[in-house]
């Protein structure tokens, strides 16, 4: 121990000393060999014949360890609590890292505070794996896994908060694999697997939007209620509240590119052919470009006018590892440094003008920006990384190829203390409230603590997870639903529905999943006729979606017989005869005011007007019969993620996911026009939205799997419920879908209602008071 480690460590507060043994036997270990090391250079620095000093004088801070070392030993003896205050030292904020590197502007600072002296290992959870850099916010620690999961757990304990199953790996496990992280803004996360880039509510993980980006990996970046991030060909910028496009820029074609700082009204972004460019958010256009000695271009950072970013051989054998000072301006190279390996290299934090990079062959250097060259402050050898440093105070913490941290002072490179190797790769590190966090590649996720804030710890003991759905109403009401007859899905045909109208010949038009609408007669169950496809085409449908729910797409059925598909992931809306022939689309082309983003559901009403609710941008949309635009909703009035769509007198009624309530707008404006609570539900998302000839209001509810019936003031008056709610945050739980039915019933004008469970297609009889 250092005297300056020491000085930090007996300044830790008036958490209580308790000196094992061993400790105290180490302390005077180290002050024998410091004193008899410090004899022998005085001998040696008097001479042979020079008469030996009587004594020899320790450092203050080696003096006050003497001094302190006999007591020490004396209470490991005894086995007593050394206490210099009355209680245990207090857990700083945990204060929120939300970006890979920190911030916005890749600066690689974190808010600590860290620990001080080698940190006690508080928990491992082994939630997640692969090269994730994970993101602190609002006490969660949010991970990405390669098994396709996004991850929240108390950062304290590890104890899990949420998961979000996605469509593919979050974390690469490719066999090169893919550096990824998320970001935590207003509430929202953001992470993308190759895919798509997702919007999840930050405290219970409810996917708020999914947006299909294909993609080599990255990190969003939000700026201004903006999500810029890299995609193959170019970066786009989507709406952090609805996922809707709002700015594209075109790189090269075919070649992965990196959103990395915004700022100034300049996106600036590296590309895979080994360019960082400057773009234009106004005009799109490229302000400069600059190409560098590698292919693979790390994640730049601005200080102030200087861009610092390093390159790294990739793939290739050469010594093509440098680092590059860039005035932000003009993109103009001011100087250039490689490592004397040629190897990988990373650009650390930059304090009072001195850059701190590691490297995967050379230690780790300090250089000062001197203008037109970098100058060598220090350079120590160390472990292998590839992973830049983070900067707390005046402290680096590196993250090493062995998954080990080591923590480097920023005035000489001297280690102050170092974890032990986990020999496996590792993500980050994370510093903030007196912990450290990492992400290994092979064994999850470690915590580690100053040990004088260990006592003041929260117990691990598991909380249930915020996305645990709400415990069913204990509402005494009525199950008003008789299956009276069933036709078999062998028998139809059907695929898993995603939305039932009625038609005025009496028939039922089905849209299902395989994509294709099948017309019932529900006389007898017969199929009339099918039409549909997978495609782009005229009367072919695109209604997958990237995660494990059946499909984006929608049917509704108008007065005079039209069909209107909502196309979900093709973002239009096709109108058919009811015989099935093509006779238009809209929606995907015009104006951008006018085209729609993925859409979830559609309504017409009795004079033929038709409604489209979509999910990315995110807004209800009023069309004439011919596909006219007559209105759009305010996102921003409407603000929230709504998912069922239904028409009460002429008005469009919405469920709000987020808030839990029935939203009637008003249809000549698009306005909100009230909002009504549905307290009985006890906060349960619910959607799928019908309404029956006397008005009250169907829908299906997720977490406790029910069909629930409400009248128009919100009240709950009849419900069947088939379990107890979805416990999400509890291993191996399962979901019996094949109980469920789906989706809200669609009734005849006689008063019949349908709708499809385990059996096929369902006819009821509904028997609520005044239904007679």
């Amino acid at each position: 121990m250092s005297d300056d480690d020491f000085v930090r460590w007996l300044r830790h507060g008036d958490q209580p000393l308790r000196p094992s043994p061993e400790f105290a036997r180490d302390l005077l270990a180290d002050l024998a060999a410091e004193r008899s090391s410090a004899r022998m250079a005085d001998s040696s620095a008097a001479g042979p014949l020079a008469r030996p000093r009587a004594s020899v004088r320790f450092s203050r801070p080696a003096s006050l360890r003497l001094l302190v070392a006999a007591v020490l030993v004396a209470a490991a003896v005894a086995g007593v609590a050394l206490v210099s205050g009355s209680r245990p030292k207090e857990l700083p904020d945990l204060q929120d890292v939300p970006f890979y590197r920190g911030d916005p502007l890749g600066r690689a600072i974190q808010p600590g505070p860290g620990p001080l002296t080698r940190p006690d290992l508080a928990w491992t959870s082994p939630t997640a794996s692969g090269p994730f850099v994970p993101i602190l916010a609002g006490g969660l620690l949010v991970v990405g896994t390669s098994d396709g999961f996004v991850v929240a757990l108390d950062a304290r304990t590890g104890a899990e908060r949420w998961r979000f199953q996605a469509a593919g790996p979050i974390a690469s496990d490719d066999a090169v694999p893919r550096r990824t992280s998320g970001a935590a803004v207003s509430g929202m996360f953001y992470a993308a697997d190759a895919a798509n880039l997702y919007g999840l509510d930050l405290a219970t993980g409810v996917r708020r939007w999914a947006t299909p980006l294909p993609n080599a990996g990255g990190y969003p970046i939000v700026v201004d209620g903006i999500v810029y991030f890299g995609m193959i060909g170019g970066v786009v910028g989507l709406d952090a509240a609805t996922g809707g496009l709002v700015w594209q820029w075109s790189g090269p074609a075919g070649e992965p590119a990196t959103a990395g700082p915004v700022l100034d009204g300049v996106a600036y972004v590296t590309t895979a052919d080994g360019r960082l460019r400057a773009i234009g958010l106004a005009d799109r256009r490229e302000r400069w470009s600059i190409q560098t000695i590698s292919t693979v271009v790390s994640s730049p950072e601005i200080v102030g006018d200087t861009i610092y970013v390093a390159t790294n051989p990739g793939e290739s054998t050469g010594p093509n590892g440098e680092l590059y000072a860039i005035n932000r301006a003009d993109g103009h190279i001011r100087w250039r440094y490689r490592a004397p390996s040629g190897g990988y290299m990373s650009a650390g934090p930059v304090k009072d003008g001195v850059l701190f990079a590691s490297s995967r062959d050379s230690g780790i250097v300090a250089l000062r920006d001197a203008g037109s060259s970098a100058v060598e402050m220090w350079h120590v050898d160390g472990p292998s990384s590839t992973w830049p440093m983070a900067l707390v105070g005046d402290a680096l913490y590196q993250q090493r190829a062995d998954g080990s941290i080591g923590v480097y002072g920023t005035s000489d490179g001297a280690l102050r203390w170092e974890t032990p190797s986990v020999e496996d790769q590792a993500a980050g590190p994370i510093v903030s409230g007196g912990m450290v966090f990492q992400v290994t590649y092979r064994h999850g996720v470690r915590a580690y603590v100053d040990p004088i804030l260990r006592a003041a710890m929260p117990t691990a003991a598991p909380v249930p997870a915020e996305t645990a759905a709400a415990t069913q109403p204990t509402s005494d009401v009525p199950n008003p639903f008789t299956v009276t007859n069933s036709f078999p899905w062998s028998a139809t045909g059907i695929g898993v529905p995603l939305g039932m109208d009625d038609g005025p010949n009496g028939y039922l038009y089905v849209l299902d999943a395989s994509p294709r609408v099948t017309v019932v007669d529900p006389a007898d169950g017969q199929v009339v006729r099918r039409w549909g496809s997978q495609g782009a085409g005229p009367g072919e449908f695109d209604l997958t979606r990237p995660d494990d729910n059946p499909g984006y797409g929608d049917i509704a059925v108008a007065p005079d017989g039209r069909v209107y598909v909502a196309d979900g992931t093709n973002r239009r809306v096709q109108v058919f005869s009811q015989e099935g022939e093509y006779l238009r689309e809209f929606g995907r082309s015009g104006s951008p005011d006018g085209r729609l983003g993925i859409i979830t559901e559609i309504g017409v009403g009795s004079d033929g007007n038709v409604f489209v609710l979509d999910e990315a941008p995110g807004h209800l949309t009023k069309y004439t019969a011919d596909g006219h635009l007559l209105w759009r909703s305010d996102a921003e009035e409407l603000n929230g993620h709504f998912e069922g769509l239904a028409l009460l007198d002429g008005a469009p009624i919405l469920t709000c996911e987020g808030c839990g309530d029935l939203v009637t707008i008003e249809p000549s404006s698009g306005a909100i026009k009230t909002r009504t609570p549905v307290p009985d539900l006890g906060g349960d998302g619910f959607a799928l939205l019908d309404v029956d000839p006397k008005g009250r209001i169907y829908a299906v509810v997720y977490g406790s799997e029910a069909q629930v019936v409400l009248d128009q003031s919100g009240a709950l008056i009849g419900a069947r419920y088939i379990g107890p709610g979805m416990d999400r945050g509890s291993a191996g739980r399962t979901i019996e879908w094949g109980d469920s039915w789906y989706p809200a019933p669609a009734f005849l004008p006689d008063g019949r209602a349908f709708l499809f469970g385990k059996a096929g297609l369902l006819e009821l009889t509904i028997n609520l008071p005044g239904s007679g």
